[in-house]
């Protein structure tokens, strides 16, 4: 990729890139030759978890004109040929992202570029191609953001075109260096019962540590004669472990009803051993693991999942019977029992 120096501006070739708040340094080597060409973004190992992948798909607006033409001629030529003249159908793209808010510096861009250009196509054009027309295997490597994950002394971790392969490699490190990040008082162990100090968890919380705001997502999480609130740094974990969590704390809260309903579970020999096949580790007590399973499940549906069912019940869980809060039925949980003794 090479360019003259009256096309490199600051505009076009920023030195950061902006998203969700924050800014993450940038460099660029225009030189085919070389592993780096293109352009190199800087991430701390702790924000991995964070950032929208989709976001660097669009890299730099001095770089799109380029890739929006190269992916167009990935195209098969059926769906191609209408777009000749391509640069033509590429300034047309351009001008119809400078309209919306936050795209002539892209730092709103947080969907694929694909999905962009075939929204554009079948508003401009009546062509939507299909995911699977677009070929990203012929982009060249300039085309594809550079990733250098350093950790939190800037020291360098790793280097590659493959943000997927890093997000997978440094995922429980991403974890790790972020839960050091923050002290939040909302966090706290050996739960087995809803805090009296906190009237609900808030969907989000966030903070900003050098410069760079973090979003975290409270959840409850099962530790199993207890629950425990953390501050996770993923959405799609926090809902899981907070499902499981809730469902936790209505068991505790309702021991007596989980000691009857497991009791009443009878499994048979076929059963368990159809889950120790796929659970080695519980088979020299399968049928008291499967039966503890079928209770978690039986307390989940019963008033976590409500009519939603699995993880979709999520931040919400508890609010579609009578509109009360997964607090206000844990609590009305523990009154009836107090009630009953």
């Amino acid at each position: 990729m090479r360019r003259a120096a009256s096309e490199i501006t600051y505009d076009l070739f920023p030195k950061s890139l902006k998203t969700r708040g924050a800014t993450y340094p940038l460099t660029y080597r225009f030189e085919p030759s070389h592993t780096m060409d293109g352009v190199t973004i800087m991430l701390p190992v702790a924000v991995l978890n964070q950032v929208p992948a989709a976001r660097f798909e669009w890299l730099v607006m001095g770089m799109l004109r380029e890739k929006v033409a190269a992916l167009i001629k990935t195209l098969p030529q059926r769906l191609r040929s209408p777009l000749v003249p391509v640069p033509d159908t590429v300034s047309e793209f351009i001008e119809y992202l400078s309209k919306m808010d936050g795209m002539r510096d892209l730092s709103a861009a947080e969907v694929p570029l694909t999905d962009a250009i075939t929204a554009f196509l079948k508003r401009a054009r009546s062509i939507e191609p299909p995911k699977d027309a677009w070929d990203l295997t012929r982009l060249p490597p300039h085309l594809l953001m550079n990733f250098r994950i350093v950790d939190a002394d800037g020291k360098e971790l790793a280097m590659s075109r493959d943000f997927a392969a890093l997000k997978a490699q440094f995922a429980d490190a991403s974890r790790t260096v972020f839960s050091t990040l923050h002290s939040n008082r909302m966090e706290r162990d050996d739960l087995t019962r809803w805090p009296a100090d906190l009237a609900e968890l808030p969907p989000t919380i966030n903070f900003e540590k050098g410069g760079i705001r973090y979003d975290g997502y409270p959840a409850m999480s099962d530790g199993g004669s207890s629950v425990a609130i953390r501050i996770m740094d993923e959405p799609l974990l926090a809902l899981h472990n907070h499902r499981r969590g809730l469902t936790r704390l209505f068991m505790l809260e309702l021991a007596e009803q989980a000691k009857f309903a497991d009791r009443a579970i009878k499994i048979s020999p076929v059963a368990a051993f159809q889950f120790a096949s796929y659970f080695p580790e519980a088979k020299n007590h399968a049928q008291a693991a499967l039966s503890a399973e079928l209770t978690f499940a039986a307390f989940a549906m019963s008033f976590v999942d409500g009519d939603r069912g699995g993880e979709d019940a999520g931040r919400d869980a508890g609010k579609d019977a009578g509109n009360y809060s997964s607090a206000e039925m844990i609590r009305s949980a523990a009154d009836f029992n107090l009630k009953r003794d």
